[in-house]
């Protein structure tokens, strides 16, 4: 899977369950974040490359903050409960 298609799949997702309205430019922001963190590939040749695991249950987890700015940092702090 390809960061683009995870990120399109977890916005079509988040609308479906009942959490606050997040629009495509939050998730756009939330994956932003992810690959400043180095949680997702960070330079543009790189956005057609497949995700690991790791990097996918990063987008995954970046979903469990209201704000975009902090979902690279609960991504870390779970991913190592």
């Amino acid at each position: 899977m390809i960061s683009k298609r995870l990120e399109a799949i977890l916005n079509e997702e988040a609308g479906k369950v009942d959490i606050p309205h997040r629009s495509h430019a939050d998730m756009v922001q939330r994956f932003q974040y992810l690959r400043r963190s180095r949680l997702l590939p960070k330079s543009r040749g790189k956005h057609a490359q497949h995700l690991n695991l790791s990097e996918i249950v990063s987008g995954i987890l970046s979903l469990s903050t209201v704000k975009p700015g902090y979902s690279a940092t609960a991504a870390i702090i779970l991913k190592k409960l």
